[in-house]
This record gives C-alpha cells, structure tokens and sequence, in this order.
C-alpha cells in the first residue's frame, strides 16, 4: 500500500521518464524518509483535524458527521461501518452506521443482502485492506445485488478495510462512490494511507459509543499506556508529556485516556491502571533495557566441540594445547557441540612469555 506521499511523487516524476536515474532514486528515497516518519502525517488538514476529532469521539451522531466529512474529503460520496462478528461476552447495542440512503437500508435489509454483499463476504474472512473492483464474482445474484444498488443511487466501486479487535469482534469500514471503476482507484491510490487510519480511529469510537470498553487494558494505545507507565514511574512528568500518539498530539493523547477509562484526570487514570495491573501490558522500551556489565563486552563467544575438549566437564587438563583463565560457563546447544560463553581461551606459554616482559620491563 503505497503512501500519499510517493503517490504524488511518482505521479510527478516517475511515470514521465524523462528525469535522470539518480533523481528517480533521491525520490524514492525522500519518499521513504518521510513515510517513517513519527508521528503520522495526513495528507490534508482536513484529514487532521477529521482524526483528532475522532479519537476524542464518543457519540454515534458525532461519528456519523465526522465519517461523512472523510469520506466526502477523498472524493467518495458515502460510507458504512459495520459490524460482522461481535467479540467474545459482548453484544453491541448498533451494528451499522452509514451515510447511504432510507431507501437502500429497507430494500438491503428486505432482500436479505447482507448474505448477499461480496464486500461483507471478503471482509468476514480476513483482515486487510481491499478495493471493490477487485472482488471477482461470476454469480448472478451478485450481478443482481451491483444492479439493484446503482438503481438505489449506491456507489457501486469503492474500498473496504477489514479489522479484527482484541476482543474477537470483526468490523469493517467501506468507503463508496459512483464514479466509474478507474477514477475510483486513483481516489484510493491517493488516500488509501490515509483513510485506512481514519478508519481504525471510527472503528475504534464506534465500539466506544455501542457497547463502551472503558475500564479495559484493550482500550488503551501502546502510546497511551506507555504515557501512564512515565507519568507514574518518572520523578520529572515533562518525560510522558514527550508521548505522541501517531496523529494528533500529547494533549489530545490525554483526552483519549479520559474518555476511555471514564476519569476527569490523568492522575486518575494513573491510579486506576496501577490498580489494575495495566502496566503489565507496557511494550519494553530501549530506556528500560539494561545492558551488560562494560567488563563483559569484550567476552567472545567460542565454539568447542567435544573432541576438541576431550572432557565434557571441561577439565582445563584435557584441553590439549590450551588453558582457561576462569571457569567457563558451558550451554549445550546440541550433542556434540558446546556453546563456550567465557573468557578467550590462551596458548601455553603466553602468560609466562607476557611476566617475563613485564619483569624486564
């Protein structure tokens, strides 16, 4: 799935062919440099302001208005959640939200098209993200399905992304237009990077507003944990402000944290997951990773097969021709070999010829 970014840039430069090797390759590479970048940048303000709003989101009518800008910002004319599969112990009280017509939604649901719906039926089977020009089907019922939705005024080219949540529920999001099948993949091209994030961020309120995982380890971002975790174990607080989800910034971070763990404070927030046991759920982070003692470092790691020692108890005696400085710590790796983690092993006569130096010396 290519970035908006290289997107633009190879809609530039690289398919008219006229540019020299190197500036196709100082291309690519900007493009990737900025791809990797942290945090994420949308394409539009539109997309960002869309985004934050969303991960702070807490009502169906405010997710609906919001999807309905997204959509209509990358160029499609609707949009539809939904849901496949409730998660384990769950029920959600609403399991679609869209922007298509009344009429369409009584014609869907008496024609029973859900059982139908090629996009419903490549969804529930896995997760990822896919284009509706590229379902495949010769069935006539199909056929009939894509008729009756252009009589009904629905898109009937588009994108879907498919997700399946901690819990086990299964959801998607479909981006819809009528335009014909070739505008409608240069609409995803472009946004496709874009509209997959927007669409993790409406899954995730929908699931919010429907059935509410406040108070759940599952609710809480890796960056939003990992904010928790600093803010409780840091003498100085500046360090978890540095947090950044990968849109929006560390203060609508903290508002997210709020909604989903039903508090007024972060503090709050902070007692409730120690209390919990959340942080146990914190990613390592390469601040917390201790290295080795500097002394060790040096160490090398030789590998000794037992004919070369003679005795597996490693007797430095049955060396032949070689002495050990210290007690070795041995790991078998397999039968007839070991893993020696110790000091470098030495030849006779080095140490002495090394004292006698020194004594000259």
């Amino acid at each position: 799935m290519d970035h908006w970014i290289r997107v633009l840039i190879q809609d530039l430069a690289f398919d008219r062919g006229g540019a020299p090797d190197y500036v196709h390759v100082g291309l690519a590479r900007a493009a990737q440099i900025v791809e990797e970048m942290v945090p994420y940048q949308f394409r539009t303000d539109a997309f960002e302001e869309i985004a934050a709003d969303l991960s702070e989101c807490i009502e169906i009518s405010e997710l609906s208005k919001l999807m309905w800008d997204a959509a209509i910002s990358a160029g499609f004319e609707d949009y539809i959640i939904f849901v496949l599969k409730n998660g384990s112990g769950r029920a959600m009280q609403s399991r679609v939200i869209t922007s298509c017509n009344s009429d369409w939604l009584v014609r869907y649901q008496s024609q029973g098209y859900q059982f139908i719906d090629p996009v419903m039926a490549k969804a529930l089977h896995g997760d990822g993200v896919f284009e509706f020009a590229d379902l495949q089907s010769n069935s006539p019922i199909v056929a009939a399905f894509w008729a009756d939705a252009r009589v009904h005024r629905i898109g009937h080219n588009g994108l879907c992304i498919a997700r399946t949540r901690p819990d086990g529920a299964r959801m998607g999001v479909s981006f819809l237009t009528a335009k014909t099948e070739t505008q409608a993949r240069d609409l995803a091209r472009l946004n496709k990077t874009d509209l997959v994030m927007i669409a993790d961020l409406a899954m995730e309120a929908f699931c919010y507003a429907s059935y509410g995982l406040a108070g759940t380890p599952e609710a809480l971002s890796d960056e939003e944990l990992r904010f928790l975790y600093l803010l409780s174990t840091r003498k100085n607080p500046h360090d978890a402000f540095q947090v950044r989800p990968l849109y929006g910034s560390n203060k609508s971070l903290q508002a997210s944290i709020r909604r989903k763990l039903g508090v007024e404070t972060v503090f709050q927030a902070v007692s409730l997951a120690t209390a919990k046991g959340y942080f146990d759920d914190v990613p390592y982070d390469s601040s917390e990773v201790i290295r080795p003692h500097p002394d060790l470092l040096g160490l090398d790691a030789v590998t000794l097969t037992l004919a070369d020692l003679g005795d597996p108890k490693l007797d430095p005696e049955a060396v032949p021709g070689r002495t050990l400085r210290s007690a070795p710590e041995i790991m078998y790796s397999d039968p007839g070999q070991m893993l020696y983690m110790g000091p470098k092993l030495s030849q006779p006569g080095l140490e002495a010829e090394s004292e006698n130096r020194s004594q000259k010396g």
